[in-house]
């Protein structure tokens, strides 16, 4: 008697393109009437992850901090230097004579005080105008020769008065005009600027613009490291 064979034809392996497919995550699926056939992999492929968006935008926050503190930095060397600082002196001495001129007592009305303010706000600029009269500098230049005609003496006193000589009582202080009060009427100095910066300043900026001040006659000619940059 012969054996029947393992499969019949009914029971072969279907040739249906439907019998065999491929499932979502890549394998191959083999259907025959006896058994199922799994986990045949088709395809090895690696896959480059994306990074997150969360970590994308932690790195991208850590950067503008970053970019900001190094901004701050460099502002606050610019600031902190003797060329930045000078020309807030001389801004606000400037502005300081100007008012003390022109409240003077019965001010000539003939002469046209003006204000004054650095052509460059550098240290060789500064050094040009230190043998100047302050007549030269905050009246026109119409009015100069009037100014000796005028009946104000103290206004004369005022306008003669070289334009160092009156930054060196600005940087010495009151007690350096004792006895000339009355020339020194409505006169700024240099602890009153200093007292205006505490409102907003720390010490240390405070320390630097007042060595800068002080310390004029060793930078106004040459080159001077007055304290690190």
């Amino acid at each position: 008697m012969e054996e029947a064979p393992l499969f019949n034809n009914n029971e072969n392996i279907h040739q249906n393109t439907n019998d065999n497919f491929k499932n979502d995550n890549d394998f191959c699926i083999v259907k025959t009437n006896k058994i199922t056939i799994e986990n045949i992999l088709l395809k090895d492929e690696c896959t480059q992850t994306e990074p997150s968006e969360l970590y994308t935008k932690e790195n991208k926050e850590e950067k503008n901090v970053k970019e900001v503190q190094i901004i701050l930095e460099t502002k606050k060397k610019r600031k902190d230097s003797p060329d930045d600082i000078r020309p807030k002196i001389f801004n606000y001495f400037n502005k300081m004579i100007y008012f003390w001129i022109s409240s003077t007592k019965n001010l000539n009305s003939d002469i046209e005080i003006i204000q004054y303010s650095l052509e460059k706000n550098n240290k060789q600029c500064i050094a040009q105008q230190m043998n100047k009269l302050l007549k030269e500098l905050f009246v026109s230049q119409d009015n100069i020769n009037n100014i000796e005609q005028i009946d104000n003496k103290l206004l004369k006193d005022k306008l003669n008065l070289k334009y160092e000589k009156a930054y060196k009582y600005f940087i010495s202080g009151p007690n350096e005009i004792k006895g000339k009060e009355e020339l020194f009427e409505n006169f700024s100095f240099l602890e009153d600027y200093l007292k205006n910066l505490e409102k907003k300043e720390s010490k240390e900026y405070i320390s630097k613009v007042k060595e800068v001040a002080t310390r004029y006659d060793e930078w106004k000619d040459k080159k001077v490291h007055l304290f690190k940059k």
